[in-house]
């Protein structure tokens, strides 16, 4: 077959991808159960990763037509370019979850040679044959099945023995001969999980696998409580997460996801507190969702577990001796209180690749274009409201001194009416926006949040003015109160004032998106 041993492939095992592969490589690892017909493959030429059925280079594969023996002219390898092609992440159509994992049993249908059974050899022909040509015989004799079970065997005994601990840790199925490589490494993983604090998770890499293992199997006693985080990789576009502890069953963990606002891809934030049990030193997060069961973002974020406030009467004993812990750069909604913390950083909602990374410079274009536009806004904001609040003062005055009780009174509801005109439709558009339209959807958010604490203290003066000509008022008091409410107003409009000077003078972040640090 063309092309049986160019390194081209892709394979995606896993939450990475490995190669150059050929397809007599791949069939290889089929053999030992690494590759299956349900991983994702992809090439150089190839628009996105596709699973192995349906790439039309490996239907010879999966039917069984491919083997090295089969191979009578293989090509020579392609060279590979001075740098590599760049490989994309695949996209997986529909969420792969634990339960959908865990129960399926995948038939390999690539095929390897049938080997004829070795003669027996008897001690009568031990007797007639020199020790070399015994060993030529030995070598060319199918060795894995009973090796395989040679070595189970022996493992057995090691745990059994007392010694299968030590053995499991430092064993590596990688030194022994290829027949026997795949069983062996059945056999130890099979052991090691004799052994585990935690249950095998398929779907947690492995350096994050081995901070859980620690974590959960740390002594209370003599390490201290310990607490660790990883993701699930079933689903990266709504992911959820492990934390284990070698806390008491019921313990309550908090996990606070917060996006790094800078690397969001068409999102300016995203913050989130998921809340998971501890039952056998282990607990799980329920899937992280955005707005209307949208996938997150694409981008960085950061991770804080912490111990819920509420806790079991045992947890909270042992917690209660603990120092304080913290973080650098906690979440604003992160209690201050806490005991117990880990963190850890992933890339969510999707593949870190060219195609991000293009995008993603496209919406910081586009957001500093809408950064400048929320400014030019705001001062317009500003002015209204300084300018309505000078008129009030200025017509207030005028009018309170009319000595026509009949015409003072005309002229007071006339500006009021118009007033009344005004704060209608400041209200309409402060109606629509929410805090949550405020963090999500408006860069200078807390400036337009100013806006409101602005116009709510002109709004307050107004009124104030207003039960001057329909209520009884002591004269006196009522000088005062005013002066203090239209100080109050005046210091929330200079406030707005600063920060939009502020905003225009902060540069720009190194990736071309714009700033709003300290405001």
């Amino acid at each position: 077959m063309d092309g049986y041993e160019e390194k081209k492939w892709f394979v995606y095992l896993g939450d990475h991808h490995e190669g150059p592969f050929s397809l007599g490589e791949i069939q290889a690892k089929m053999n030992e159960g690494l590759v299956t017909p349900s991983s994702y493959v992809w090439a150089e030429g190839m628009s996105d990763w596709k699973l192995m059925p349906q790439v039309p280079a490996f239907e010879g594969l999966l039917q069984g037509g491919y083997s090295p023996a089969l191979q009578a002219f293989p090509e020579v390898p392609v060279a590979m370019a001075t740098e590599p092609a760049a490989v994309p992440e695949p996209v997986l159509e529909e969420p792969v979850t634990l339960e959908t994992v865990r129960p399926q049993s995948v038939q390999l249908t690539a095929s390897r040679p049938e080997l004829d059974p070795a003669p027996r050899v008897t001690e009568e022909d031990l007797r007639g044959t020199r020790r070399d040509e015994y060993s030529e015989a030995s070598e060319a004799k199918p060795r894995g099945p009973l090796l395989g079970r040679l070595f189970k065997l022996l493992l057995l005994l090691g745990i059994l023995g007392g010694a299968g601990v030590g053995a499991i840790g430092v064993f590596s199925p990688e030194l022994l001969p290829e027949p026997v490589r795949g069983p062996a490494q059945a056999a130890v993983t099979a052991a090691r999980a004799l052994f585990s604090p935690l249950p095998s998770l398929e779907d947690v890499a492995p350096e994050d696998f081995e901070e859980l293992k620690a974590a959960a199997g740390a002594k209370l006693d003599k390490d201290g409580p310990r607490i660790a985080v990883a993701l699930s990789t079933a689903d990266l576009l709504s992911p959820a997460f492990y934390v284990a502890t070698n806390l008491p069953d019921g313990t309550v963990i908090d996990l606070y996801v917060e996006g790094v606002t800078e690397t969001l891809l068409n999102q300016l934030a995203y913050s989130s507190r998921v809340r998971a049990v501890v039952a056998g030193r282990l607990a799980k997060t329920p899937a992280l969702k955005f707005a209307e069961n949208k996938s997150l973002p694409r981008g960085q974020y950061e991770l804080y577990a912490i111990e819920g406030e509420e806790q079991p009467e045992e947890v909270k004993s042992i917690l209660a001796s603990l120092p304080p812990a913290s973080f650098p750069k906690a979440p604003a909604a992160m209690p201050k209180n806490f005991k117990l913390a880990a963190t850890k950083g992933y890339f969510l909602g999707g593949a870190k690749d060219g195609t991000y990374t293009a995008r993603l410079k496209e919406f910081h274009d586009k957001l500093r274009e809408k950064a400048t536009r929320e400014l030019v806004e705001i001062k317009q904001f500003h002015g209204t409201l300084e300018a309505t609040m000078n008129a009030g003062l200025s017509d207030f005055n005028l009018i309170s001194r009319m000595k026509a009780a009949a015409i003072r009174q005309k002229k007071w509801e006339e500006h009021h009416q118009k007033w009344q005109g005004f704060a209608t439709q400041m209200n309409d558009i402060f109606g629509k926006w929410t805090p949550a339209v405020l963090e999500s959807e408006f860069f200078y958010g807390s400036l337009y949040s100013m806006i409101q604490q602005a116009f709510q203290g002109v709004e307050q003066l107004h009124n104030l003015h207003h039960s001057y000509f329909t209520a009884s008022v002591d004269a006196k008091a009522f000088e005062i109160q005013a002066g203090q409410v239209a100080a109050t107003a005046s210091a929330a409009l200079a406030n707005l004032k600063a920060k939009i000077e502020q905003a225009e003078k902060i540069p720009p972040a190194p990736n071309g998106m714009p700033r709003r640090d300290g405001l």
